[in-house]
């Protein structure tokens, strides 16, 4: 689970923007950039880094270098759409083969020999 902290790395001030940019998977200039335009524009962007600075505690040490080394592991288990794609190839091959063991049975050009 995904949890929000400031960021200890990716700051500026107090890693609000960097956390959130980690939290949502999004790089923090973004973040910084519509926080600037709330500042410019709606003038509670200051008031809500405040608010975040206060209540987003801050990343634990080493918990950057935790995500890093889980986000390199193998993953555990296929993935939930591998199983489908393996269905999708199986019920392929079964076509396939079916399709070859149909022309195989099929006579050869010898059949209306007893029309003549």
């Amino acid at each position: 689970m995904n949890r929000l902290y400031r960021s200890r790395q990716d700051r500026m001030l107090a890693g609000v923007c960097g956390g959130l940019g980690e939290y949502f998977n999004i790089d923090s200039s973004l973040v910084r950039l519509g926080l600037v335009l709330l500042i410019v524009f709606g003038g509670t962007g200051f008031l809500a880094y405040i608010i975040a600075w206060i209540i987003i505690p801050e990343a634990p040490y080493g918990y950057e270098d935790y995500k890093e080394k889980r986000a390199s592991e193998p993953s555990k288990g296929p993935r939930r759409d591998e199983k489908a794609e393996d269905v999708v190839v199986e019920a392929k091959e079964e076509q396939d083969t079916h399709v070859e063991n149909t022309e195989s049975d099929e006579p050869s050009g010898n059949a209306h020999e007893t029309d003549r």
